[in-house]
């Protein structure tokens, strides 16, 4: 019986791997981004635009929708969630 260590993974898993953190990295980075920039839009303090934006779906908004939204503004984009959240429930307009 061979031992194989157990983190061995074939190279086409470790690319594939490698593209999807690439991936996710970006979203993450994008998302802290678009925090900061609704709070500073709405006069909130960036654990307050998290907890709006979760409490009111926004982040759900970003995740499914962020293949075209990062390709807008972030203005555009801040815009785009202020309507959203308002739609889900919330006041920040």
């Amino acid at each position: 019986m061979q031992n194989f260590p157990i983190f061995a993974i074939d190279f086409q898993t470790h690319l594939r791997f490698k593209a999807m953190s690439k991936s996710i990295l970006e979203q993450i980075e994008y998302i802290v981004v678009l925090i900061t920039e609704f709070a500073k839009a709405h006069g909130i303090t960036t654990q307050q635009a998290y907890k709006y934006l979760r409490d009111y779906k926004g982040l759900d908004f970003v995740e499914e929708f962020y293949d075209v939204e990062h390709t807008q503004s972030f203005e555009d984009t801040v815009e785009d969630l202020s309507f959203y959240c308002k739609r889900m429930g919330g006041t920040l307009v």
